[in-house]
């Protein structure tokens, strides 16, 4: 019986040394079906980066491509109020609009300034009361047609964030 456990250990051990040997191998991986896989010429590939984002060329729209978005994990949600990894949020950057956002920039530090997107606003003296305008002209594209953003919307997003059936993930309600 002793035997057998000891057995059973020596060929878990040897397995789980496989997989990690295997995870950890610098050969490139293949895919099945005779696809092949295009890398970025860049100073990263030079040091052994591969599937990295090119640095942007001009300003101009391009049409087609594959959309990258580098991030440690998946998307967690594809709703604004619940949505809290980075990875979502760079996707949900891309398709929503905000009150205010921030500047888009390669720059290292990245910008941390507000900048107003759907709203103009204001910051009392005391830094205790912020005041929003939403600007004329942001549309819902409501079932009815298209409509003017409003205040009682950005109301019912805030109350929203308090749902305790689905609370947002990164406010701590007591």
């Amino acid at each position: 019986m002793r035997r057998g456990v000891r057995l059973v250990g020596i060929v878990s051990i040897l397995a789980t040394l496989s997989v990690v040997a295997a995870a950890c191998s610098s050969s490139p991986s293949s895919s099945g079906g005779g696809a092949t896989t295009s890398t970025t010429t860049n100073a990263a590939a030079g040091i052994g980066e591969k599937d990295i984002l090119p640095p942007a060329a001009t300003s101009a729209p391009v049409t087609g491509g594959t959309l990258k978005i580098v991030g440690s994990g998946d998307v967690d949600h594809l709703d604004t109020c619940c949505a809290y990894y980075t990875t979502t949020y760079e996707l949900l950057r891309a398709v929503s609009r905000q009150l205010v956002s921030y500047q888009t920039a390669h720059n290292e530090p990245a910008p941390t300034q507000p900048v107003p997107d759907i709203a103009t606003y204001s910051i009392s003296p005391d830094g205790l009361t912020y005041t929003f305008k939403i600007k004329q002209g942001v549309m819902w594209d409501a079932p009815t047609g298209a409509r003017q953003v409003t205040s009682q919307d950005e109301v019912l997003g805030l109350k929203r964030l308090c749902n305790p059936v689905l609370p947002a993930p990164p406010i701590g309600w007591a």
